[in-house]
């Protein structure tokens, strides 16, 4: 049953995919090369033209995104996403989370948790530039974004012997200490 389940949703996920995205559902499954698994194979067949600028790409890529995490979250409300190393993302990749956050039609919850090491942004970072529109989205419109920030320092030799010690089921720290 829960196998049958399991394969009406991933049906009813590709025709709603197909239904908004017709051929550019391919453009996800370079993105998300899992997501071939829910949609049928036939879209590895389908190319993008070569004479498609940049910028007319990536528009088509930022639409297929939503519509994607539109789906997704109809389905699986609230959406979570966790996205590590902010620090490391490129200008593209922080415009996409911008554009998910922004996105008016999405009508269910979003949540998305970013982590990034503070040490390594500084003012002049592309991440400071996406939270710094990302603030300023939220004062124009506190009810499409709720931002909060929080910092967390490191863990300390104690906390790390503790998630140790519950890795291992072990009740005395002696035995892991050195571990941490």
């Amino acid at each position: 049953m829960i196998v049958e389940k399991g394969a009406t949703l991933c049906k009813e996920i590709e025709d709603v995919l197909r239904a908004e995205l017709q051929n550019e559902v391919y453009l996800l499954t370079q993105i998300i090369p899992d997501l071939k698994k829910v949609i049928d194979q036939t879209t590895e067949d389908i190319k993008v033209p070569d004479d498609t600028t940049s910028g007319a790409r990536q528009t088509s890529l930022n639409y297929a995104f939503r519509v994607f995490v539109r789906t997704m979250n109809s389905h699986f409300s609230p959406l979570v996403l966790c996205l590590d190393d902010l620090q490391w993302a490129d200008a593209s990749s922080l415009d996409i989370i911008q554009l998910l956050l922004s996105d008016v039609q999405n009508k269910y919850t979003l949540m998305i948790i970013g982590c990034y090491c503070s040490n390594e942004v500084d003012g002049n970072h592309t991440l400071s530039a996406s939270l710094d529109a990302l603030s300023e989205m939220q004062k124009q419109n506190d009810k499409l974004l709720s931002l909060t920030q929080m910092e967390l320092g490191n863990l300390g030799k104690e906390d790390v012997n503790h998630a140790v010690m519950s890795m291992l089921s072990f009740d005395d720290a002696s035995r892991t200490h050195r571990l941490a």
